[in-house]
């Protein structure tokens, strides 16, 4: 939760049970796009109907934050964009800002002590589980704090005892409430400030966060993902042309919510392009958020260092067997060799390595007739060679007399030929 509260009127900006919102750029985004933009469209989504009187909007002129969200170059941005002051507080320092702390403060109490389920600060030991009696849904809890908000804007006296703000002389002549609403809505009408009123498109342009991206030629790199841009493919060898074929290096904005879309900022921020993710339909980062994204990659990167033990310790053993192996051989080499001198050894050298050459080829020959296995694996009967060695050797002895006689009537006819000459 968010909230931004001026002196006389108190503004709800941003609720959300994502916790990753709870300290970020994107919540500080969420909140002041909710605080520079109308109200009346954005409270008819939960069923309730004012006017623009009501709940007063627009581009403030100044901000003050706190070492967070702000500080850095997304303040400039703002400041940049918008054309405002901005002011950050130290650290711990609450009280710097007493006017925003409180009003979170006594939204929380008033809107908890309505709401089933809150946590109270002591709890009663054995008392019930809080989680069992929550019945509010995420809407449902809005709704709850809006309404609170209007009818303290409405009801709420700003002029009591414990409170700083005093009615001025001008206030009091025109019958002006002590109430923020119509403080407020006078000192508009009456004070030179004005809030300044644009575009809910150009406020989200201004407030979404900005990297840099390369553009090449399989498309724009951006946060190691590649997205397909139209202007980009167009303008690519003038683009390259101008970086003096160096990277192109270009600003682009993003929704940390989504991943499918980035623009690209041109002309100094006065246009801006999309670009689409080139992806599959089983692409893992497809429709997710960009803290999907980075728990994703965290995942493969530790799975990836999960692999990398287990090869080393695979290696680690496959070694130490390997070295067994050698180990053995080198006692068996010693035994064998014991008591021999090393011209002797080489003497022996070359007999010994015909000698193993002959047995291992003894030992991996193909021996088909005492194969008991035939071509698909089946067993064969044993083969009676006494029996069938001739009828293999010499199955039709006709045919081998018939060669024979050729073959004589050939070479006869050879010398005849050589004689002749």
């Amino acid at each position: 939760k968010c909230q931004s509260s001026p002196k006389a009127a108190k503004s709800l900006s941003y609720l959300s049970i994502n916790s990753r919102l709870t300290t970020s750029y994107l919540s500080a985004i969420l909140a002041l796009e909710n605080a520079f933009t109308e109200k009346v469209g954005w409270c008819k989504e939960f069923g309730i109907d004012l006017k623009d009187e009501d709940w007063p909007y627009g581009i403030c002129e100044g901000l003050t934050f706190d070492r967070a969200e702000l500080f850095g170059k997304n303040g400039d941005n703002l400041v940049n964009a918008f054309g405002i002051s901005a002011i950050g507080m130290p650290s711990y320092r609450g009280d710097f800002k007493n006017t925003v702390e409180k009003s979170l403060d006594l939204i929380n109490l008033i809107t908890n002590r309505q709401a089933p389920g809150s946590v109270p600060k002591k709890q009663r030991k054995g008392a019930r589980n809080s989680k069992f009696n929550a019945t509010l849904s995420i809407n449902e809890y809005t709704k709850m704090i809006i309404n609170n908000v209007l009818n303290h804007n409405k009801t709420f006296k700003i002029d009591g005892p414990n409170t700083k703000f005093r009615m001025t002389e001008a206030m009091i002549k025109d019958e002006v409430k002590p109430h923020p609403i119509d403080v407020w809505n006078w000192s508009l009408r009456n004070s030179a400030g004005q809030l300044r009123q644009r575009s809910r498109s150009f406020i989200r342009q201004a407030l979404l966060p900005k990297e840099s991206a390369t553009i090449t030629r399989r498309g724009v790199k951006f946060k190691n993902l590649f997205y397909d841009c139209k202007w980009a493919e167009e303008n690519y060898n003038d683009l390259l042309v101008q970086a003096g074929r160096r990277a192109i290096k270009v600003e682009a904005k993003y929704d940390p919510r989504l991943c499918d879309e980035i623009y690209l900022v041109l002309d100094n921020g006065r246009r801006i392009e999309p670009c689409s993710l080139q992806s599959t339909e089983e692409d893992p980062y497809k429709g997710k958020s960009w803290y999907s994204v980075e728990d994703y990659r965290n995942k493969l990167k530790a799975k990836k260092d999960d692999d990398q033990t287990e090869k080393w310790q695979a290696d680690a053993e496959t070694s130490a067997r390997n070295q067994k192996i050698v180990n053995e051989a080198d006692k068996k080499t010693k035994e064998a060799n014991r008591g021999k001198s090393d011209y002797s050894r080489l003497q022996d050298n070359k007999a010994n390595r015909i000698q193993e050459r002959e047995g291992i080829s003894r030992k991996e020959s193909w021996n088909l007739l005492g194969s008991n296995l035939n071509q698909e694996g089946q067993v064969l009967p044993p083969v009676d060679v006494k029996q069938e060695g001739p009828e293999l050797h010499n199955s039709n002895p006709g045919t081998i007399r018939f060669n024979s006689k050729i073959r004589e009537s050939r070479m006869k006819g050879n010398g005849k030929n050589g004689t002749g000459k």
